[in-house]
């Protein structure tokens, strides 16, 4: 018996569909032969068999909090995230002389607010980390060079694997005086244990390595303007590399909920915690949500195609 299955309307396209298909045996309608007769029905007994009974596939929503994720972190149950991908705060506000006056144009946002100047201790995320993420789960963490070896030092023994992905941002802050290397480089670290959740595609892919710009043009928001917002592009990429369809993924760090928005198009529940009152109101906009329910998302299988066709344009 087939469990009734989930009928929704593609938030990108709206185009409506099935959530889940019925697989169906590959039977042709030529004119019969015995042989071939015997061998379809022995096939469509076997499909029958295999798919007699299907787990029904939940719609995707989503929850956001605006609160201290140190607070909401403990409510979450154990083993429930498939996914951590989140940007904590680099703690690098403290060696910023301020905005770069420019002549004939606007200054160089150079100041991250003082949110950066709360120290991150990356021990502080290790028990609710382990807690929370389900045995075959990621986590991905946006992170900078004065803290990564804080990460390391952190989570190197709690985790099988301990990896760092490098985001080359082809756009970065140009020097405006020449006086050293530009910033073009960001470090995520990666954890995992065996037997992962992995969606290997090829291997000129799966580098540790991915080149994209800056959020620019729409996709930037102007009002509240965050200084460290990622990019959808770069997010979409990890999001189908270490989960599936209808995972839980979490963004205690949301800001102004980029991940939410990258996790929700690929058809992925999302968990978004965000303390500045500014950000988690611009977050909401963008992922739909409305206080008191939590709107379901959905994508159709065509949108899914031209999303992962975009993230891997190079």
């Amino acid at each position: 018996m087939i469990k009734q299955v989930w009928v929704a309307q593609c938030d990108l396209c709206g185009k409506m569909e099935n959530a889940m298909k019925k697989k169906t045996s590959n039977i042709k309608t030529s004119k019969p032969n015995k042989k071939a007769e015997a061998k379809t029905i022995n096939d469509a007994a076997k499909s029958e068999n295999e798919n007699a009974i299907k787990e029904e596939i939940a719609p995707p929503a989503v929850t956001l909090v605006n609160d201290d994720c140190q607070s909401y972190l403990a409510k979450i149950p154990a083993h429930s995230v498939d996914l951590i991908l989140t940007d904590p705060p680099y703690n690098i506000a403290k060696y910023s002389t301020g905005n770069i006056n420019l002549p004939g144009r606007s200054a160089v946002n150079n100041d991250l607010g003082e949110w950066d100047l709360k120290t991150i201790n990356p021990l502080d995320f290790v028990d609710e980390f382990k807690r929370i993420l389900k045995p075959n789960g990621n986590a991905f963490i946006f992170t900078s060079y004065n803290l990564i070896g804080k990460w390391h030092e952190a989570f190197d023994d709690e985790f099988d694997t301990f990896q760092y992905f490098i985001w080359h941002k082809t756009n970065p802050m140009p020097k405006i005086y020449k006086n050293g290397f530009l910033n073009s480089c960001e470090m995520i670290v990666c954890l995992w244990n065996k037997g992962h959740k992995w969606n290997f595609t090829t291997q000129n892919e799966m580098h540790n390595f991915f080149e994209c710009p800056i959020c620019m043009g729409k996709e930037r928001l102007k009002n509240p303007k965050h200084p460290s917002q990622k990019p959808l592009r770069l997010l979409r990429h990890l999001v189908m590399t270490a989960s599936d369809a209808g995972d839980i993924v979490l963004d205690p760090f949301m800001g102004v909920g980029s991940t939410g928005v990258a996790a929700v198009e690929l058809g992925r529940s999302f968990i978004g915690c965000e303390i500045d009152k500014k950000f988690f109101d611009a977050a909401k906009k963008r992922i739909g949500w409305s206080n008191g329910y939590n709107k379901d998302f959905h994508c159709c299988p065509e949108c899914s195609k031209r999303i992962a066709k975009e993230v891997g344009e190079p």
